[in-house]
Protein backbone atom coordinates (compact mmCIF):
# COMPACT_ATOMS: atom_id res chain seq x y z
CA UNK A 1 0.00 0.00 0.00
CA UNK A 2 1.44 3.46 -1.12
CA UNK A 3 1.40 5.97 1.63
CA UNK A 4 -0.85 9.16 0.56
CA UNK A 5 -0.64 13.05 1.24
CA UNK A 6 -3.40 12.34 3.92
CA UNK A 7 -1.47 9.65 6.11
CA UNK A 8 1.59 12.29 6.05
CA UNK A 9 -0.42 15.20 6.91
CA UNK A 10 -1.92 13.34 10.12
CA UNK A 11 1.38 11.93 10.82
CA UNK A 12 3.19 15.42 10.81
CA UNK A 13 0.14 17.22 12.82
CA UNK A 14 0.56 14.56 15.95
CA UNK A 15 4.25 14.87 16.00
CA UNK A 16 3.58 18.69 16.05
CA UNK A 17 1.06 18.36 18.74
CA UNK A 18 3.27 15.91 21.18
CA UNK A 19 6.15 18.24 21.28
CA UNK A 20 4.50 21.51 21.65
CA UNK A 21 2.36 19.45 24.44
CA UNK A 22 5.65 18.50 25.85
CA UNK A 23 7.25 21.51 25.21
CA UNK A 24 4.71 23.96 26.58
CA UNK A 25 3.67 22.27 29.32
CA UNK A 26 6.37 21.57 32.10
CA UNK A 27 7.28 24.75 34.32
CA UNK A 28 9.55 24.77 37.01
CA UNK A 29 8.08 26.28 40.15
CA UNK A 30 10.49 26.97 42.91
CA UNK A 31 9.22 27.39 46.56
CA UNK A 32 9.48 29.63 48.16
CA UNK A 33 10.20 32.47 45.37
CA UNK A 34 12.58 34.86 44.62
CA UNK A 35 16.06 35.47 46.50
CA UNK A 36 16.33 34.73 50.30
CA UNK A 37 18.21 35.42 53.00
CA UNK A 38 19.03 33.30 55.71
CA UNK A 39 20.46 33.49 59.29
CA UNK A 40 23.46 31.11 60.27
CA UNK A 41 21.46 28.17 62.33
CA UNK A 42 18.22 28.59 60.44
CA UNK A 43 16.50 25.81 58.98
CA UNK A 44 15.67 26.54 55.20
CA UNK A 45 13.22 24.43 52.78
CA UNK A 46 13.29 24.38 49.24
CA UNK A 47 10.90 22.91 46.98
CA UNK A 48 11.29 22.22 43.17
CA UNK A 49 8.06 21.53 41.51
CA UNK A 50 8.04 20.42 37.81
CA UNK A 51 4.50 22.14 37.25
CA UNK A 52 2.80 20.21 34.12
CA UNK A 53 5.13 16.95 34.21
CA UNK A 54 4.77 14.48 37.17
CA UNK A 55 6.93 12.00 35.61
CA UNK A 56 10.07 14.47 35.40
CA UNK A 57 13.19 13.80 36.70
CA UNK A 58 13.98 17.01 38.90
CA UNK A 59 17.46 17.68 40.43
CA UNK A 60 18.75 20.19 43.06
CA UNK A 61 22.45 21.38 42.69
CA UNK A 62 23.48 23.30 45.10
CA UNK A 63 26.31 25.59 45.30
CA UNK A 64 29.56 24.44 45.25
CA UNK A 65 30.94 24.93 48.54
CA UNK A 66 27.96 23.77 50.15
CA UNK A 67 27.55 21.22 52.40
CA UNK A 68 24.28 20.33 50.97
CA UNK A 69 24.12 16.85 48.95
CA UNK A 70 22.48 17.26 45.14
CA UNK A 71 18.93 15.80 45.58
CA UNK A 72 16.70 14.36 42.87
CA UNK A 73 13.16 13.13 42.79
CA UNK A 74 9.96 12.80 40.33
CA UNK A 75 7.78 15.26 39.91
CA UNK A 76 9.56 17.81 42.60
CA UNK A 77 12.67 17.49 44.81
CA UNK A 78 13.18 18.95 48.19
CA UNK A 79 16.06 20.35 50.04
CA UNK A 80 16.12 20.71 53.89
CA UNK A 81 18.72 22.24 55.45
CA UNK A 82 18.68 22.33 59.01
CA UNK A 83 20.98 24.05 60.20
CA UNK A 84 22.09 26.58 57.66
CA UNK A 85 25.52 27.63 57.61
CA UNK A 86 27.84 30.25 55.81
CA UNK A 87 28.96 27.93 53.37
CA UNK A 88 25.17 27.48 52.07
CA UNK A 89 24.45 30.89 50.35
CA UNK A 90 25.21 30.79 46.79
CA UNK A 91 22.96 29.84 43.57
CA UNK A 92 20.80 26.28 43.69
CA UNK A 93 19.57 25.49 40.58
CA UNK A 94 16.72 23.29 39.99
CA UNK A 95 17.18 20.99 36.70
CA UNK A 96 13.83 19.40 35.36
CA UNK A 97 14.87 16.80 32.54
CA UNK A 98 11.59 15.47 30.46
CA UNK A 99 11.95 13.01 26.56
CA UNK A 100 12.18 16.22 25.30
CA UNK A 101 14.30 18.63 26.72
CA UNK A 102 15.85 20.37 29.95
CA UNK A 103 14.88 23.41 32.01
CA UNK A 104 16.31 24.58 34.95
CA UNK A 105 15.59 27.64 37.32
CA UNK A 106 17.68 29.06 39.83
CA UNK A 107 17.52 30.59 43.06
CA UNK A 108 19.99 32.69 45.51
CA UNK A 109 20.18 32.05 48.44
CA UNK A 110 22.11 34.62 50.98
CA UNK A 111 23.53 33.84 54.17
CA UNK A 112 24.32 36.55 57.83
CA UNK A 113 26.17 35.37 60.76
CA UNK A 114 24.16 35.53 63.89
CA UNK A 115 24.84 38.51 65.59
CA UNK A 116 27.99 37.88 68.21
CA UNK A 117 27.10 38.78 71.95
CA UNK A 118 28.89 41.09 73.70
CA UNK A 119 30.89 39.80 76.92
CA UNK A 120 31.53 42.34 80.05
CA UNK A 121 33.74 41.54 82.42
CA UNK A 122 33.24 44.37 85.40
CA UNK A 123 36.30 43.81 87.66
Amino acid sequence: MKPNHHNRVVIEIVVVFVLLFFCAAVIPKIKPEGPQTITAGESLTLECIAEGAPDAKVVWVPPPDSSVREVEGRGSAVIHIDPVTPDDAGVFTCYIYTEVETKEKTIEITGSLPRKSSLFIYL
